[in-house]
């Protein structure tokens, strides 16, 4: 289970913000990931993309997740893809169980 209004944080622990303004959320971070074109998405099935837009409308939804473990693995592939290092890193940690961020409320 894990809390997807968990803020990013740079590596001073100051809450990243969106080109929106708003805070940068586990919640957004993996959303964008699974829901913006890449290009290795190139290819990619209908039934593929499907299952990238369940996922996120699921992690659309907020609050507390229980994703299957396959499903978690879809979305480290996807965050790793689609954000740069810090963001990926941060991501990944928390989903991984080594990384906490303070609850975005």
């Amino acid at each position: 289970m894990v809390d997807l209004g968990l803020r990013i944080e740079d590596l001073s622990g100051r809450t990243l913000m969106t080109e929106t303004g708003d805070e940068l959320t586990l919640g957004v971070a993996a959303e964008a990931a699974l829901i913006c074109p890449l290009e290795a998405d190139v290819g990619l099935t209908g039934d593929h993309k499907l299952r990238l837009f369940r996922i996120a409308k699921r992690i659309h939804e907020g609050g507390q997740l229980d994703l299957p473990l396959e499903d978690v693995e879809i979305v480290k592939v996807r965050v790793g893809m689609a954000h740069g290092q810090l963001v990926a890193g941060r991501v990944l940690d928390i989903l991984e169980g080594g990384g906490q961020s303070n609850a975005a409320k």
